[in-house]
């Protein structure tokens, strides 16, 4: 939870995102490695809550945006990754 018990930020759908910003060739090419045998549609709704209906509308999540999303900074312009990589048993952190 944040620190005003709102919910996790990777959960909260993103208000004027939709289906079409997810790159779905890639989620299916993704799935197919992973071996999930169902559709792309039922991993994005099945799976971390990728993407929920509520009142007949499709809301993507923030965590859809920024995995799967054909162009993630147009919602998200100053987000950035972090990677942590470990040598031994001390850690190093990388930016990238």
């Amino acid at each position: 939870m944040y620190d005003k018990e709102e919910r996790f930020f990777e959960d909260k759908p993103v208000p004027e995102a939709d289906i079409e910003d997810i790159d779905l060739p890639f989620v299916e090419k993704y799935i197919n490695q992973i071996g999930y045998s169902k559709t792309v549609m039922e991993y994005l709704k099945e799976n971390k809550g990728f993407i929920k209906e509520k009142n007949g509308k499709v809301q993507v999540s923030s965590a859809a945006i920024l995995l799967f999303g054909n162009n993630p900074q147009l919602y998200f312009p100053r987000a950035r990754v972090r990677f942590i990589r470990y040598e031994g048993q001390r850690s190093k952190l990388v930016h990238r």
